[in-house]
This record gives C-alpha cells, structure tokens and sequence, in this order.
C-alpha cells in the first residue's frame, strides 16, 4: 500500500473525549454535509498538544438520561425588541438550571449583544464560541464546554460540532436567518 500505519506509542487520555452518541451524532451530520466523519471529528476535536492534555483534567461523561419528554418538543418564542428577546432566552435557560444550553446564533454581531445582554442580566456561566477566536481560546473554551463548567454557550453553528458535557437544550435564535442555512443544502 501506498501508506504506513504507525504503532500507538501511548494513551495519553485513558477515558473517551466523546461519547458514543456524541459520536453517532458527528456520523449523522457527516452524511448530511457529504463530508468524511475524519472532518467532522477534526472540527469537534481541537489540536491539543501532549504537554497540555497531561495537564488535563476531562471529567468521565455522565451516562445519557431519559430524555423521552423533551428530545421531540419544539417551542417557538416571539419577541419584539432586545428586552423580550433576552427575557425569552433566559427563561429558556432557566428551564435546566443543571444542563449546560447552547443558544446559536447567525452571526459573531448577535453573538456579541446576546453575550452582553446575558452577562448584564448576571447568567453564570455563559461563554461564546465562533470562528474568529484564536487556538488558545478556542483550546480554553473547549475545556470549559466539555469539562462542564460552561452551562451556557452562545455560538454560530460551528457551536453544534462542540463536545458538550451535559447539553439540556438548544436555542436556536433568530432561526429565520439565512446564515443558519448552508448554502449548498
């Protein structure tokens, strides 16, 4: 063959980064995007280097729960201006006050004003995530959202992709937005 498999030397991290649903979700959005699952794994795995994952504390994840009577609800919330737009959001993250909530948002500005808006209103917790942060923060944050310490996450929709720790609900707001669509699909 035209390539060489190389021996595993060691196992720096003894429990999975991710979990087998996590895992079977990443081949559900591969299929959808055509893309190999290798891509969709590089997204959701940051590049750690060895030094860093020896300090590393990742927590085991927590065996999934019965999500039964919320995995198949669908809420609609409209609002008017800034005030009911924040108000809906945080009663929507006051409904799994012990789960972390991803809120997606179209674009790094309502990203920005949601974050503000969250962070005045003294939500703990609450982090961002898009493509303009550098490795380091990214590294940082990613830790954070797997490790469970992060109970809010706001992000565009490479937020999807991220390895949460105990994820109650998603937030999808301004949902009319075309930067929610992928152009091609």
């Amino acid at each position: 063959p035209s390539y060489t498999i190389k021996e595993i030397l060691e196992i720096v991290v003894g429990d999975p980064l991710l979990s087998k649903r996590q895992i079977h979700f990443y081949r559900i959005i591969a299929r959808m995007y055509g893309v190999a699952l290798g891509t969709i794994l590089q997204s959701a795995l940051l590049p750690m280097q060895k030094r860093k994952i020896r300090t590393l504390f990742v927590p085991v994840l927590p065996a999934p729960t019965d999500t039964s009577q919320h995995s198949r609800q669908t809420e609609y919330h409209a609002y008017h201006n800034e005030e009911s737009r924040r108000e809906t959001i945080l009663a929507c993250i006051a409904q799994f006050p012990q789960k972390q909530v991803l809120i997606l948002v179209p674009t790094i500005q309502a990203l920005d004003s949601l974050t503000v808006a969250l962070q005045s209103a003294q939500t703990p917790d609450v982090i961002s995530w898009h493509g303009g942060l550098s490795q380091k923060e990214k590294f940082e944050r990613w830790v954070q959202i797997r490790s469970g310490s992060a109970r809010v996450v706001i992000g565009t929709r490479a937020a999807l992709l991220l390895p949460f720790f105990d994820l109650g609900h998603i937030v999808i707001d301004i949902e009319h937005s075309d930067y929610h669509k992928q152009a091609d699909q």
